[in-house]
């Protein structure tokens, strides 16, 4: 099984200018994003895996992937932890 991340269907991301952040529609909680991170959760829009979410990530930042797995991995448990996207698993 191949485990699949979504951005919870109760965040919504925007950006004004240099600004980035994700808001709880159901909690109201508010989180200030990174370049980088507002651009993994416009990705989760639709459900991706790791593999599938670094491929994106580096294609746009053209950085080495040993570099982005780790800092990918702490940042999916920590949205994860924060309600920001789900997990589950996908049957293939």
């Amino acid at each position: 099984m191949k485990r699949l991340y979504q951005r919870n269907e109760n965040i919504i991301i925007r950006k004004l200018g240099k600004n980035q952040w994700a808001l709880d529609m159901e909690t109201g909680s508010e989180y200030g994003l990174n370049e980088i991170s507002f651009d993994m959760l416009n990705i989760l829009s639709a459900p991706h895996s790791v593999d599938e979410l670094l491929n994106e990530i580096i294609n746009v930042y053209n950085v080495s992937r040993d570099a982005l797995v780790e800092d990918c991995n702490t940042w999916l448990e920590t949205a994860l932890q924060k309600g920001l996207v789900d997990v589950y698993n996908n049957e293939q």
